[in-house]
């Protein structure tokens, strides 16, 4: 393997930036980070969640173009690099990981895809009933009764949604009402997960 460098990175910490020159290859080993593209109001729409396991920068090892999003710390976070070019270079040397690297971008690309049809075409607690799921998917826990907790904040959803944090809060009282699901500080509960994903 080419030469890994362990580090760590305090929460806040924006590791990569959309628009700029690609120099490393990243390997999250602990933490959650988010990546992201802003306005230039400052609004994010957050494109992926990354935690342990996950890699990111691989696009720009492929195409040598710029970084297409910001990858930011939301905790504490160790993570391995590695220089772009001794990636490229273990890739051209390794068929089968190459493969292994193209699989995994499709696999990215199928679920930007259905994230750009969810923003196009779907109403702002729609977009919420689906990133609710795929939160319970992620944890292994799509059931009545699941939790999540520490869910994510009103913000963090509206981010990931491509809504406001008031559209956010008023869409989840909705769904409480409905009896869908009931919400505490940081906690989000499932109590009807067929009335979750009813018109999904």
């Amino acid at each position: 393997m080419a030469r890994l460098t362990r580090i760590t990175a305090k929460a806040g910490t924006v590791l990569t930036h959309r628009g700029e020159r690609p120099d490393y290859l990243y390997f999250v080993f602990k933490g959650k980070l988010t990546a992201h593209i802003a306005s230039r109001q400052g609004r994010e729409i957050i494109l992926d969640r990354l935690e342990q396991g996950d890699v990111f920068g691989e696009l720009s090892v492929l195409d040598g173009g710029s970084r297409v999003r910001s990858v930011r710390c939301e905790t504490s976070c160790d993570l391995g690099r590695i220089p772009t070019e001794e990636f490229d270079r273990w890739l051209r040397a390794h068929p089968v990981a190459m493969r292994d690297v193209t699989i995994a971008l499709a696999g990215r690309m199928r679920d930007l895809s259905d994230r750009l049809f969810e923003f196009a075409f779907h109403d702002v607690e729609t977009r919420l009933r689906h990133f609710l799921v795929r939160c319970l998917i992620q944890q292994g826990s799509l059931h009545n009764g699941a939790v999540l907790d520490p869910a994510p904040s009103h913000l963090t959803i509206a981010n990931c949604i491509g809504a406001n944090r008031e559209a956010v809060s008023r869409a989840l009282s909705r769904l409480s009402k409905a009896g869908v699901l009931t919400t505490g500080r940081q906690r989000i509960e499932v109590l009807d997960v067929h009335l979750l994903e009813s018109g999904l």
